[in-house]
């Protein structure tokens, strides 16, 4: 007996998947998901929680989030371009917090744009970069499924936390305690 999903029922499913592991993401990164929206989207039922999953992780992550869309157009562009996001997003998130602040305000941010430059995703269409006043910039060219974004999002995430520790340790020790 062979089973088969018509168009709709296939995408509810890749999109329950991609939320599941969009919730197990920002668990691991110590978020508390349990009043997050349910992550299991039924066809036909048009109430896909993916949107509210990723941005409700963003905002725990980043207290200084912001969001903008086509109601902000003007200043969705003109922080894509001085972020050098090459096309217009549909959706531009602005995330900052303490440590990418820090990064930022000494310059040591620069070390992180090789990373970012090779985060991409496969199903999802998004950009990553770094603006001086407002943080992380995270571009969404398309809603969709999210869970590689939100990866791209927590790779980030730990690398800013590895270099702002790294820049703490010079900081108050006057010394940094790497491998010779």
């Amino acid at each position: 007996m062979r089973m088969l999903l018509d168009a709709e029922e296939k995408y509810a499913y890749d999109e329950s998947i991609s939320n599941f592991l969009t919730l197990k993401i920002w668990h691991d990164l110590g978020v508390n998901v349990k009043e997050f929206p349910d992550y299991i989207v039924y066809p036909g039922g048009y109430d896909g929680s993916s949107l509210e999953i990723l941005e409700a992780g963003l905002k725990a992550l980043y207290p200084t989030f912001r969001q903008l869309d086509y109601e902000d157009e003007h200043k969705l562009e003109t922080i894509a371009k001085e972020s050098n996001i090459s096309s217009t997003p549909e959706r531009l998130y602005l995330l900052n917090n303490d440590k990418v602040q820090k990064l930022l305000d000494t310059g040591e941010i620069d070390k992180l744009k090789k990373p970012l430059s090779k985060l991409y995703g496969d199903l999802t269409e998004f950009d990553m970069s770094f603006h001086k006043e407002y943080g992380l910039v995270l571009a969404i060219y398309f809603t969709s499924v999210f869970f590689e974004a939100a990866e791209a999002v927590a790779r980030i995430t730990r690398l800013v936390e590895d270099l702002y520790i790294q820049i703490e340790g010079v900081t108050d020790n006057g010394l940094c305690y790497q491998a010779i």
